[in-house]
């Protein structure tokens, strides 16, 4: 593995204390004991990356596990030839993280930062303590790994059966939910064309076109940098 894992964190952050209701917002740390997210809180801190910096490599140790809460992370998987395939973009309030913590195992995927980032960590050491010493630890850890998993699961399932614009427009509410994690949906997504594309292995162009035709029937309205989801009901069944 190309990486150690660190050690037991040190004195608690104090930057942490400024962040701590914008990662409360988030679905999944919501749901924790008050016990676990106290304990999480205390021995997290805060890393801040410039635009385009790899956070881990596939195959690194895990160090923790990571909750963005400004920018956003893309987890991508590559080849030895370079060609790169973007599995999810981690945006404000989500964690990720999970699987090498879980099975000990290395990083499934490279990590890379969009934009000017700032991730809350809690080191690997510190975070397996916390799940063994918290009543539901565990289960929560799983709870974590299985809405990921559900996640690829539906992918596979857009892939296969979806045309195109129900692909899109089921991609679009999912942004737009977090894939899970806001506790309210978002009203505009920020999402480029060329990344809609690599999310959904489609082209850009398909992409800008599939939009269009959301938006002629009112689903969603294209702004500068962003996708307003006009009408939620309409975007729903055309992802059914």
């Amino acid at each position: 593995m190309s990486s150690t894992r660190q050690s037991l964190a040190g004195p608690a952050d104090a930057s942490v204390e400024r962040h701590e209701a914008t990662v409360r917002n988030g679905f999944w740390f919501s749901h924790l004991t008050d016990a676990m997210q106290a304990r999480m809180l205390a021995a997290a801190r805060t890393r801040r990356l410039e635009g385009g910096q790899r956070l881990f490599a596939r195959g690194d140790a895990s160090d923790g596990l990571y909750c963005v809460i400004e920018g956003a992370v893309r987890l991508t998987g590559s080849t030895r030839g370079g060609k790169e395939a973007l599995l999810i973009v981690a945006e404000p309030v989500q964690w990720f993280g999970e699987v090498a913590l879980i099975d000990g195992g290395g990083r499934a995927c490279d990590a890379w930062t969009e934009g000017p980032t700032l991730l809350l960590q809690v080191l690997h050491d510190p975070m397996i303590e916390i799940i063994e010493a918290t009543p539901g630890g565990w289960p929560a850890m799983v709870r974590l790994l299985a809405r990921r998993t559900r996640l690829a699961v539906l992918a596979v399932e857009e892939s296969a059966l979806l045309p195109a614009i129900g692909r899109v427009a089921r991609r679009l509410l999912a942004l737009a939910d977090g894939f899970g994690d806001h506790l309210q949906p978002l009203g505009t997504v920020y999402v480029p064309q060329e990344r809609l594309a690599a999310m959904l292995a489609l082209s850009r162009q398909t992409v800008n076109r599939v939009l269009k035709q959301l938006e002629a029937q009112g689903a969603v309205r294209l702004t500068r940098g962003g996708i307003e989801l006009v009408d939620l009901e309409r975007l729903r069944d055309i992802a059914q």
